[in-house]
């Protein structure tokens, strides 16, 4: 987790407790960007008092300072160092910036850790609060890019905490004919039967106006928390996929955007590839996060 300082991240620190649930290890990382040499000196002092603040507020988690020359890099530097007894990390995460370089940088950041085999999460965390009577979390299901069943498993860990238990879990995925909707219906019906997740399958014919985007829009502006897919873009294309996710997570609340990736995408819910259904193509007003027919995997 790559929170910056953590004393103005804590909400984001939050959110990667709440997906870790206790059954893994969570490290937060306070990236100092700038010359070893200078900062080399305050490292320990800033890894004890980002450990402390940690401690304070409860949250279970190693903290790690590092210098690095600058974020991208440092980001991917930092993750193939990463690792305690044997065990390495295989998940990232990092906040939605409202920096536009900095988000062009999530999606190298993005491609460079799926060279790793590592799954990368993105946040974005609106200023809207969490209300005690929270109602519902949004899981919309694609299926083109191995993403489903990570999203699925983050939103039923997120459910699991204290305070969201209780919440409704809504899998809504977009078919563009009534035949893919039968059958997007029925294999998302049975993904959460076999992964005994309790949650709604919601199905939506592909809008005749507008797009999948205003879709989104409308179905979730109401939820407390929204997941949606990240696509793994080719060199060049960062900066306008950057821009088309800006326009995506728009007015929505608290998004999490996910990219799966390593040797379990796509497997986290035990379902096999012999029942893997074809999916629709992306379309391109929706940032590569449209919901497709469903894919068992």
């Amino acid at each position: 987790m790559f929170a910056g300082d953590p004393r103005k991240r804590i909400d984001l620190i939050r959110f990667a407790a709440w997906l870790n649930q206790n059954r893994g290890i969570l490290t937060v990382c306070h990236l100092m960007i700038g010359d070893l040499e200078e900062l080399a000196p305050r490292l320990e002092q800033q890894t004890r008092e980002d450990g402390d603040f940690l401690d304070a507020e409860g949250v279970t988690a190693f903290a790690e300072s590092e210098v690095v020359p600058d974020f991208e890099t440092g980001v991917l530097a930092v993750c193939q160092a990463n690792g305690i007894a044997g065990l390495t990390s295989n998940t990232l995460m990092l906040g939605w910036s409202d920096k536009p370089e900095r988000r062009l940088a999530a999606m190298r950041i993005v491609r460079g850790a799926s060279c790793l085999g590592l799954s990368t999460i993105l946040c974005r965390i609106t200023s809207r609060r969490w209300s005690p009577s929270l109602r519902r979390i949004d899981v919309w299901w694609g299926g083109l890019q191995n993403n489903g069943d990570m999203l699925l498993l983050f939103a039923h860990l997120v459910s699991l905490n204290p305070g969201w238990s209780g919440i409704r879990i809504a899998v809504k995925s977009v078919t563009s004919s009534t035949l893919t909707y039968e059958q997007t219906e029925r294999n998302l019906k049975e993904l959460l039967q076999r992964s005994r997740i309790n949650a709604e399958a919601i199905v939506f014919h592909r809008p005749e106006e507008g797009t999948i985007q205003d879709l989104i829009h409308r179905e979730s502006r109401d939820a407390d928390l929204v997941f949606l897919g990240l696509k793994e873009v080719e060199r060049g294309e960062e900066e306008a996929y950057a821009e088309r996710l800006e326009r995506m997570v728009g007015d929505l609340p608290t998004v999490i955007l996910v990219s799966a990736a390593g040797p379990f995408a796509g497997l986290l819910l035990g379902t096999g590839s012999d029942d893997r259904q074809t999916p629709e193509a992306e379309d391109e007003d929706d940032g590569g996060t449209a919901p497709a027919v469903a894919d068992k995997r």
